[in-house]
């Protein structure tokens, strides 16, 4: 009886174990591909969820703080050879005495997401001013796409054609000039800055 009790107790042997450990392994292979489009989705409503944010915290303080803000979008060429991407937006406010101060650091898309140019009125259609500049900590040169917001909530945007408004799109790195078919578009209203974002999905 003993022996007995000592042979059912002897546990998995190393083949039983490595057998498990192949089905689950096979098991997460086959799931890590339909997880994939799932955390792109969440990462790029994250990222939409701040560049929103951002931009209706930037409207929020010309009204406060009864002065006129300027909103960057920002764009520089990497050394990855992808070229020029907008990636990046940052915020300024113009002081009484006529200094113009960021708010704060240039916020980053995460997620490996950018500003599409070819889908962004903004940037292609040259309604806001357009510079170059630098940035500190980096030596390549930037792109700065930037309008203001007033204290009465009115931008310097102008009106487009067909009473559309003015947009941007974030998404993935779009290839051959094709959108993704999973983006976010923000539709910001020229006349008080108003910001709705919309997605297909």
């Amino acid at each position: 009886m003993r022996k007995r009790a000592t042979e059912c107790n002897r546990g998995f042997s190393l083949f039983e174990m490595l057998t498990i450990l192949l089905i689950i392994s096979l098991i997460a292979a086959m799931s890590v591909p339909a997880l994939i489009p799932t955390l792109q989705s969440k990462s790029l409503t994250a990222a939409g969820d701040q560049f929103e944010q951002t931009l209706k915290n930037a409207r929020q303080l010309a009204l406060a703080e009864d002065v006129v803000v300027d909103f960057e979008i920002v764009g520089l060429d990497r050394a990855s050879g992808r070229g020029l991407q907008f990636e990046g937006y940052r915020v300024w406010k113009w002081l009484p005495n006529g200094e113009r101060r960021q708010v704060d650091k240039v916020q980053w898309l995460e997620g490996a997401f950018v500003f599409s140019q070819d889908h962004s009125t903004l940037i292609t259609d040259g309604a806001a001013e357009q510079e170059t500049g630098s940035l500190p900590g980096l030596d390549e040169s930037v792109e700065i796409v930037r309008f203001s917001i007033f204290p009465n909530g009115e931008t310097n945007l102008p009106e487009r054609a067909g009473g559309d408004n003015w947009h941007v799109t974030i998404c993935a790195l779009p290839q051959g000039g094709e959108l993704p078919p999973n983006f976010i578009a923000f539709r910001i209203n020229q006349t008080n800055a108003h910001v709705i974002g919309y997605r297909p999905r």
